[in-house]
């Protein structure tokens, strides 16, 4: 049985309810051309939905799917890992063969989500991708009148030639914190071997990756020295030296040592300003605390400089328009809706007045960064949004 390990990064995944109308599955709308399109990739839930109506998940939510060929299947309900086995026929026929077995974490905000999902998957009786790639799988309805679930796919990365960025390291020492900017990164080419950044140097070094076995060689670097970041970056090399064993899983890279006393997280760079989750991690240099979801993703209209932006203001959700001009951002807020939080409502007045600000637009691999006269906001690309190519 594999291990899967348990990520710090949750993902974000907000969509205005209209981005489903045409994704109500219709009557003769079953089966798969081919079920190598159900082993490809992950598949990442987005919504419930009946014949009335399709509703998006809860913003911050992470439930994925992964089927393999072998009738073997796993995923994340949102907080928990699990695992199964599933029957699935090209006519469209569906359904597990066990119950689900999980891990037993406890996670805020995320477990009646969780029963849901698993409620939902283990009562699951047909599947179909439908013309817009999208996964629908029908199950019993639910006490909510839900009788299907919608997922989108995200590919597999490559454990080669991918920029990897750092997202949390563990050593034997502890869990050392990784900043919002400055963050180390490597990529195992191919061609070139392992290259990157540990924060602070450059560092280069040869590898060898096989059947998820990893191991690198001796780590060169540059000798530049930069306040504050010194003892990350010898944390990072170390670990690089420390681990032997190696996992993709999502978007995400895992390094670990046999024991795992020594674990690095990372998350691909492959993302774009459009189209990406980006989750708020400092303003003006304070860190967000990991329980308030504060987010934003900007969603393109055709082929203009223009879109609908959306996310969690730590609470209330927003939604509004954006205009781009170069590396110059505006945004209009239209809708806000009208909770009170009792620890978030300071960070989301700040966070939505520095919306209003005009921003000037710096990518730096996973991390956006946004300025003006009055604000610095530091971002990660969580994952591609459900509505991206």
């Amino acid at each position: 049985m594999k291990k899967y390990l348990t990520l710090k990064a949750t993902l974000m995944l907000i969509l205005a309810a209209t981005l489903f109308a045409a994704c109500v599955p219709l009557a003769g709308q079953k089966g798969f051309t081919s079920l190598e399109t159900l082993y490809s990739g992950t598949w990442h839930l987005v919504a419930y939905g009946n014949k009335e109506k399709t509703v998006p998940v809860t913003p911050g939510l992470k439930t994925f799917l992964a089927f393999e060929a072998d009738g073997n299947l796993y995923g994340n309900g949102g907080c928990n890992n699990f695992f199964g086995s599933y029957k699935v026929t090209k006519q469209g026929s569906f359904k597990l063969t066990e119950p689900v077995g999980s891990t037993l974490m406890f996670c805020e905000g995320f477990m009646d989500e969780e029963a849901t999902f698993l409620a939902a998957i283990q009562s699951a009786k047909s599947a179909f991708v439908n013309e817009d790639d999208q996964l629908v799988i029908n199950f019993k309805e639910s006490a909510e009148g839900y009788n299907f679930m919608l997922f989108v796919n995200r590919p597999t990365p490559t454990l080669r030639d991918t920029d990897w960025v750092l997202s949390s390291l563990i050593t034997s020492d502890g869990d050392i914190p990784v900043p919002s900017t400055d963050v180390p990164w490597l990529n195992l080419s191919e061609k070139d071997g392992m290259y990157g950044n540990s924060g602070c140097n450059t560092i280069g070094s040869s590898f060898e990756a096989t059947d998820r076995s990893i191991s690198f060689g001796m780590i060169a670097s540059t000798m530049m020295y930069c306040e504050g970041l010194m003892d990350l970056e010898l944390s990072f090399t170390n670990a690089l030296e420390a681990v032997s064993q190696y996992e993709i899983i999502e978007d995400q890279l895992v390094l670990s040592s046999e024991d795992f006393t020594t674990v690095m997280t990372f998350f691909t760079a492959d993302l774009t300003l459009e189209n990406t989750q980006w989750r708020l991690y400092t303003r003006n240099g304070e860190d967000i605390p990991a329980d308030i979801h504060v987010s934003l993703t900007l969603s393109p209209e055709g082929e203009s400089n223009d879109g609908t932006v959306s996310g969690s203001a730590g609470c209330n959700n927003y939604t509004g328009s954006y205009v781009l001009d170069g590396d110059h951002l505006t945004i209009n807020l239209i809708s806000l809706t009208a909770k009170f939080c009792d620890t978030s409502m300071d960070i989301e007045a700040a966070f939505i007045e520095a919306l209003q600000d005009e921003l000037v637009i710096q990518m730096e691999k996973n991390r956006l960064i946004l300025t003006s006269d009055y604000n610095t906001l530091h971002f990660l690309g969580e994952a591609p949004s459900p509505t991206s190519e």
